[in-house]
Formats: C-alpha cells, structure tokens, sequence
C-alpha cells in the first residue's frame, strides 16, 4: 500500500474514531490487547467488528508501522488542535515577551513575516557584480 492509499484509508477511519483510535494503538504496540487497553475498550468490543474489518485494522496498522513518515504526519494532524490552544493561549499570559512572542507567531502563520529589505553595508545599497569567466 503506497502512502496515498495509506492516508485515503486512515482518512476514511475518521469518522469512527474508536478504529482510528485502535489502528494507530496497534501501530504502536506489541498486541492486540495492549493497544484495546491503551484506547480504553474492552476484548468484546473489539470481537463485535466483523472479522474481515478487525483484518483490515489490523493490516492497515501493520502498514502504518511500517511508514513512519506517515504515522509522523498524522500524530501532528491530531495533536494540531492543541498546539493552536497552547499558541493562543500565551496571548494571555502574565509575562509581556510570552504575549508578544505568541501574538507574533500567530500573525507571522497567518499573515506571513513583513517584508525586510535588503541593504549593503551600514544601510546602504549594494552592487552586484557579474564576472564571466572563460572555461
């Protein structure tokens, strides 16, 4: 299974998100029942899903294991919501560089950096110079 059939799949998953949940405990554990424990559900729950879906969860686990770079971007995908909260959440701290350093990054993502200029020595303009050479 290439990437793009990888995503399209976990993707699909999304919108039952305790096998979502599970494919990517599986991905990350040694068993079936460490990943049921890490999740929070029960042997049962998981012996309710018909077997060729626990064989399907089970093979797109294997497959996310396998492509690291793509576990990578969806722990990031999850994990997104809550960096915008600890973001956003700086805007009110105590400490003025904390709101400052917050608000700044948030515009800079948002809106893109100002632009700077470039400038040669002391402010000044500078030359560029083009030297053709002979090979």
């Amino acid at each position: 299974m290439d990437e793009n059939e990888l995503k399209t799949a976990l993707d699909g998953l999304k919108a039952d998100r305790a096998k979502y949940d599970l494919v990517f405990a599986l991905a990350d554990s040694k068993n079936i029942i460490e990943a049921l424990k890490s999740i929070g559900r029960s042997k049962a729950w998981f012996y309710t899903i018909p077997s060729p879906e626990q064989e399907r969860l089970i093979q797109l686990a294997a497959e996310l294991h396998a492509n690291a770079k793509m576990r990578a971007r969806q722990i990031i995908e999850q994990a997104i919501i809550e960096a915008a909260e600890v973001k956003a959440a700086g805007l009110r701290s105590r400490q003025e560089n904390i709101r400052q350093a917050a608000a700044t990054e948030i515009l800079d993502r948002n809106l893109g950096k100002p632009n700077q200029p470039i400038t040669g020595k002391d402010g000044g303009s500078f030359i560029i110079e083009v030297v053709e050479r002979d090979d």
